[in-house]
């Protein structure tokens, strides 16, 4: 997860959007204001149509700020992210681990440590969910798509196929175990 340090670091590049938002709200109020005829309106109406314009164009620059934030930070994979590899089958997953040990339907996971799933589909469309890290993405045969989550809590938790790949999709579940890393160490070299 990301420390309050790292966070500093990216703080001016946030002030400087929210600077470069705000010039761009006065520069629509003023072009607002240009583009009423004075002549034919009372100045304080014409200064209020200007101020409803820039309020509408803060809400959305807004809007679209928090909305491109939030998706940069689910694009932006953490340095040091352990990288699995998952195949999507009717009516299976198959996850491949850093050292090539290949599983079927399970994936083990270290505690504290950022996740990076690469994800491809065998055959038809497939789509991995994991409710419990709020973690969602398709897969599409011939494309590779990734996701990446931070496991947070101990345990075992169940994930799914949600996109309908055939007859058997309502068994194309697996389970996630967030382990202690020496656990997972241990783990990753034991022999199927």
């Amino acid at each position: 997860m990301e420390t309050a340090k790292e966070r500093h670091h990216v703080m001016p590049y946030k002030t400087l959007i929210g600077i470069l938002c705000m010039l761009l709200i006065l520069t629509a109020g003023i072009i607002g204001i240009s583009m009423i005829d004075l002549g034919k309106l009372n100045v304080w109406v014409a200064l209020l149509i200007a101020s409803v314009k820039c309020s509408l164009t803060a809400i959305a620059l807004s809007m679209f700020y928090i909305g491109w934030s939030s998706y940069i930070d689910l694009r932006n994979v953490p340095p040091g992210a352990i990288e699995i590899d998952v195949f999507a089958q009717q009516f299976s997953w198959i996850i491949v681990y850093p050292n090539d040990k290949e599983i079927e339907n399970e994936i083990v996971v270290p505690i504290g440590k950022p996740i990076k799933i690469n994800l491809t589909s065998e055959d038809v469309i497939h789509s991995l969910f994991i409710p419990a890290f709020r973690v969602k993405v398709d897969a599409v045969k011939g494309m590779s798509s990734y996701v990446w989550f931070y496991p947070d809590k101990e345990g075992t938790f169940m994930f799914h196929c949600t996109e309908y790949c055939g007859i058997g999709h309502s068994e194309m579940n697996g389970i996630l175990r967030v382990v202690p890393e020496a656990d997972y160490e241990a783990w990753l070299e034991e022999e199927e």
